[in-house]
């Protein structure tokens, strides 16, 4: 590979932890944004010009690496490539926004939240009646209790 597998770091003093461009407080949640959203890197970068064109491309490099290797090991296990098995939309959701969910229950299908609340049942029930027969459900943990310290 020829990247730097750092350009997207998690910081808990950075924006509470979302995945940033290194050196900035730029989310990589911004770029997928710009880009599903019928926008250019260009134009991410000239609205973020903090980033660097080679650290998004990087982070792209990055994430296609992701979904690329999903693919090989499932061709390896001799099974299909699907959603449900791969996930990694899911997985790179998750690390983008754990902390806008902190504490609720989830119901992804690939990079969409479909249903979120206080309990699995709910948001499962929630995502099937909106026709995902199989969304990942997951509870994203909330931030950790500081020790009470005093006078």
């Amino acid at each position: 590979m020829a990247y730097s597998m750092d350009v997207i770091v998690k910081d808990p003093e950075i924006l509470g932890g979302m995945p940033v461009f290194r050196g900035t407080r730029v989310p990589f949640k911004n770029l997928v944004d710009y880009l599903e959203g019928g926008h250019t890197v260009d134009e991410f970068l000239d609205d973020f010009p903090s980033v660097t064109r080679e650290a998004a491309i990087a982070a792209l490099e990055q994430a296609k690496e992701l979904v690329v290797a999903d693919a090989k090991a499932a061709e390896q296990n001799g099974r299909e490539i699907d959603p449900i098995s791969s996930r990694s939309l899911e997985r790179v959701w998750l690390d983008q926004h754990h902390a806008d969910y902190a504490g609720a229950w989830v119901a992804l299908e690939g990079a969409i939240l479909v249903a979120r609340g206080s309990s699995a049942r709910q948001v499962l029930d929630a995502a099937q009646s909106e026709g995902y027969e199989r969304p990942l459900v997951v509870h994203i943990p909330g931030a950790p209790l500081l020790p009470f310290g005093g006078w």
